[in-house]
Parts: structure tokens; C-alpha cells; sequence
């Protein structure tokens, strides 16, 4: 919450998606480096939201493998569940000013927000997103992906990019070491073939850690 916090107003909210499997995404203390980014975006006058979902792991190992081969779901579909919940419950979060922002796995997770579940996130930021695993490095998605399948096709964002309604930023450094920038120029070129207006940022010499290295980057997110 904003350090100014007035349950009598009404805020809009930003879900700060890592979608796993392999890492999980809450801190473990208001003072992590996870919650930075949140912390800062709430003292703008935004509430923040960070938490794990199934398919996130350090749990039982039921928990973590349930959706197993299907990258993000059902952690997107959990997601908007919370959201939705939290909505209802809170009458101080504006359920029409609703934001999803993520970097890496998250970046992809955070486009995928705004395709698959256009009415509940209205504006989305995704940074250096590995939106096609298929060009992922296979120590990490042809281990959560399972066996080559039809289903690999789908879940490139590139293949529900034409579902985009609400407002999307792009960003990628031109030199990440980690998710090839071509992941982004790839959506962007499937985002342009559906007619669809997004922004994008591509960063000179920027590498994986461009939302939390790069002042510029943190402004425009």
C-alpha cells in the first residue's frame, strides 16, 4: 500500500507477475529485493500485489506440478482469481484501472495477461519476455515444457498476440544474456501483422536486469 494510504479513496492496482515454475516469487520480507519494485510503484499511488500460485514450487510436489507442461497456466488463471476476490472485497482498488506487470518468465506472463484475460488487465508492462520457449534455452523449458507437442505452437505468445485490447509495453535490452531480444521483436512483428497498437522500448546495451539496472527503463514502466 502507498505510505499515504487513505482506505476512503480508490487506487489502482498492479499484479507483479513470476509465473515459476521453477523459482518462487513472494518475499519472504517486506524489505527483499523481490518487493522493491513494488514498493516503489505503491509510493506512486498504486496498491501492489505479489504472491505464488500452483505450479509454483517449494511446496508439496502435487502443487508444483499441477499444470505441468503448460508454462502459465493455471498460475495466470490463479492470478485473476485473486484479483477478481481482492476486487470484491476492497472497495479502496479500482477494478477498471487494473495493471500486470513482469520481467523474463513474467514479461511473458504479463503479455499473456492481456491477451487471454483482457477484461480484468487493462494496461500491461513486459520486460525481456521469453515469449516463445521454443527459442528458450532448453535447460529450462524443455524441462517444465515436457515432450515436443502441438500445444508448444500455442503457447507462444505469438499466437494470441491478436487478442491484445489493452494498452501494452514492450521492453528488452538489445544485449540480454538470458532471453535473446528476438523474443520481443518476434511479438511485436505478430502484434503488427494482427493491427494491433502496443509501445516498445528496445534498450542500447541492456542485458536482463534492464527493469531493475536502468533508471530510463524504471520511468517508462
Amino acid at each position: 500500500l502507498p505510505s499515504d494510504f487513505d482506505e476512503g479513496r480508490v487506487y489502482p492496482l498492479i499484479d507483479y507477475i513470476y509465473p515459476g515454475p521453477q523459482m518462487p516469487w513472494k518475499p519472504q520480507e517486506y524489505g527483499s529485493m523481490t518487493s522493491a519494485q513494488a514498493r516503489a510503484l505503491a509510493e506512486l499511488g498504486f496498491i501492489t500485489i505479489i504472491f505464488d500460485t500452483r505450479g509454483m514450487p517449494f511446496r508439496s510436489r502435487e502443487l508444483h506440478q499441477i499444470g505441468y507442461g503448460a508454462l502459465l497456466e493455471p498460475q495466470l488463471s490463479d492470478h485473476a482469481a485473486v484479483v477478481r476476490q481482492l476486487c470484491e472485497r476492497h472497495a479502496f482498488i479500482d477494478r477498471d484501472r487494473v495493471g500486470i506487470l513482469g520481467y523474463s518468465g513474467g514479461g511473458a506472463a504479463a503479455a499473456r495477461a492481456l491477451f487471454d484475460y483482457g477484461d480484468l488487465y487493462k494496461v500491461g508492462v513486459s520486460v525481456c519476455g521469453n515469449h516463445d520457449s521454443s527459442f528458450n534455452i532448453a535447460l529450462w523449458s524443455d524441462k517444465y515444457r515436457g515432450p515436443a507437442n502441438a500445444v508448444w505452437v500455442e503457447q507462444a505468445n505469438q499466437a494470441a498476440a491478436h487478442k491484445l485490447t489493452g494498452k501494452l509495453l514492450l521492453i528488452h535490452g538489445d544485449m540480454d544474456e538470458n532471453v535473446h531480444v528476438a523474443h520481443t521483436v518476434s511479438l511485436a512483428d505478430a502484434l503488427i501483422r494482427a493491427h494491433r497498437d502496443f509501445d516498445l522500448l528496445i534498450v542500447p546495451n541492456g542485458g536482463h536486469d534492464v527493469s531493475m539496472s536502468n533508471g530510463y527503463v524504471q520511468r517508462r514502466i
